[in-house]
């Protein structure tokens, strides 16, 4: 359906993101990390036909990922994974196709 479930390691920062038309739930299931989250791309550029990304984030706000945390990424919202733990953070993502109101 129109729903991806994605296992994702991450060993370092990887370019900042905006997902036009998906909402994304994160499930933090292993390590650790920074998560900026709300502002504006950096050197926005677009990889897809509903997917912008950057080189980091101007503004937003700043989250410690720890195991067992959880984060709701509206869509069109910018999020990036700015630094990780020692033991690099693994994650459960839900891709959901955002329903506008």
């Amino acid at each position: 359906g129109p729903y991806r479930v994605m296992l994702e390691y991450r060993a370092k920062p990887t370019p900042a993101s905006v997902h036009e038309n998906e909402d994304e739930l994160i499930n933090v299931i292993g390590g650790s990390g920074t998560l900026i989250l709300g502002g504006s791309l950096k050197d926005q550029t677009r990889r897809n036909a509903t997917n912008l990304s950057g080189s980091g984030i101007t503004g937003g706000k700043t989250y410690t990922m720890e195991k067992g945390s959880y984060f709701f990424v509206p869509a069109g919202t910018a999020h990036y994974f700015s630094s990780m733990g020692p033991d690099g953070l693994t994650l459960a993502t839900l891709h959901l196709p955002h329903i506008a109101k």
